[in-house]
Parts: C-alpha cells; sequence; structure tokens
C-alpha cells in the first residue's frame, strides 16, 4: 500500500504557524488532540509523518476551538498528503432547514430580525470562508497563481 506524500518542510511551517498564532505549548496542543507531547513534539519538529487519523482528530479539535484558524488545519491535512477539501466540524450544512424554522416565527418583527442575522452570518461565513482560503493558498504557494 503506497502512503500518501508529505511536505515535511511545508508541514513543519504551518506548525509553527500554528503554535505562534495561539501560544500553545505542544502539552496543550497534545491535550488537545488526545495525543502525547512526545508526539506532538516530533509532528512539529517533522520527525514523524502523523498518521491520519490522529491528525484529523488533532484538526477538528484545534478547528473547534480555534475556528478563525481552521484554515491552518486543512494546511496540515494537505501538507501531510492527506488531501484538500477539510470541512470543519459542526458547520451547518443546511441553511434552508434554518430558513424555515425562520420563517415559522409568527412575529414579524422578530421574524425579520431573525432572517437579517441570518443573512448577516450567511455573509460572515462567505467572508471567512474566502478568507481561510487566501490564506490556506498562501501556506501551500498558490499565491502566486492569483497575480497572473
Amino acid at each position: 500500500m503506497q502512503t500518501p506524500t508529505w511536505n515535511r518542510e511545508l508541514f513543519t511551517q504551518t506548525f509553527q504557524r500554528l503554535t505562534a498564532e495561539t501560544d500553545l505549548t505542544y502539552t496543550d496542543l497534545a491535550k488537545l488532540g488526545g495525543t502525547s507531547q512526545a508526539t506532538m513534539s516530533r509532528w512539529a519538529n517533522g520527525e514523524v509523518k502523523p498518521n491520519h487519523d490522529p491528525l484529523r482528530r488533532f484538526v477538528d479539535a484545534f478547528t473547534s476551538k480555534f475556528p478563525k484558524l481552521g484554515e491552518l488545519g486543512a494546511a496540515l491535512l494537505a501538507a501531510a498528503g492527506y488531501g484538500e477539501g477539510y470541512t470543519p466540524p459542526g458547520r451547518p450544512d443546511d441553511v434552508e432547514e434554518i430558513r424555515q424554522a425562520a420563517a415559522r416565527i409568527e412575529d414579524r418583527t422578530r421574524r425579520a430580525r431573525v432572517e437579517t442575522i441570518i443573512d448577516r452570518t450567511l455573509a460572515d461565513l462567505e467572508e471567512d470562508r474566502v478568507r481561510r482560503l487566501r490564506a490556506l493558498r498562501e501556506v501551500i504557494g498558490l499565491a502566486e497563481d492569483d497575480e497572473r
């Protein structure tokens, strides 16, 4: 069985950004991801390529705790060779269900406020998605493609 390739240098750079932006120690990160401090240190230093499941558990926990840094988790997975398309846990996938629930609110003023909040939240999510993708492209070196 062929193991996915990993970009050790990119992985360690991304891990350094992760620790720099959170000020968490390897011990803190290990607790967050349910692994040992020694394992976290080996990952951070590029001594070993993380297995998919432990890394995914760590990224899910990290993204839940630091949602604004979710692009770093996605970048770690990509640098480890586990592909793209990471979706953080707990993201609402069915906006229509939320809109239908809001439509059932009888009080017009309250319903209008809720619909405004939904629209604002969706706009914020889209802005955040664009920002995260831009940061991810920067982390993996695709930013220069945008300038062409």
